[in-house]
């Protein structure tokens, strides 16, 4: 759920998982939890609570970004980020084109393509997860939303976010 602005609000967790932040935080901080790296909390969420893959990821980062999730003796944070960035092209070059500089960069593994609206990426030295979303802004119009999780650490995480401002311009200047 989100408001005409597109932003979501602190309701929409409710909405969409049926407990607010404070109780999500005071779940994911229990004994059940400990032990667990990001990706198996994530895949608890799922499989054992019914929730959705985007707010299970979203729950999971969000909680990992103010605690960290212990393995044995290794800390796993992971952190996210987030950039956007509009262009003045159709939707299907601009995913076509971006899919293409995510081959040619041999940086990441395409993990999935979905209708000209999603791909999604493994980072080949981290293996991190990165989600880019197409959306038609009006005619001719594209907004790109390049969404990296399971950023290991807080430094990474703006390393990570510079890179893709830089980049994402980068991705469509061959159109």
């Amino acid at each position: 759920m989100a408001h005409s602005n597109g932003h979501k609000t602190a309701d929409d967790i409710v909405v969409e998982s049926g407990r607010n932040w404070t109780q999500w935080y005071n779940e994911l901080d229990s004994p059940k939890f400990r032990g667990s790296s990001c990706d198996e909390v994530e895949d608890i969420l799922v499989y054992e609570y019914g929730i959705e893959r985007n707010w299970a990821r979203r729950i999971t980062n969000r909680f990992a970004a103010k605690h960290s999730f212990h393995s044995g003796t290794e800390d796993l944070p992971c952190f996210e980020i987030s950039v956007r960035k509009t262009f003045d092209y159709p939707i299907n070059e601009v995913f076509w084109n971006a899919s293409q500089w995510f081959e040619s960069e041999q940086r990441a593994t395409e993990t999935e393509l979905l209708n000209g609206n999603l791909l999604t990426c493994q980072w080949k030295t981290d293996h991190s997860k990165i989600e880019v979303k197409f959306h038609k802004k009006g005619e001719g119009k594209t907004q790109m939303i390049l969404q990296h999780d399971r950023i290991h650490s807080r430094m990474d995480a703006e390393i990570m976010r510079n890179f893709w401002k830089e980049s994402l311009r980068g991705m469509v200047e061959a159109l």
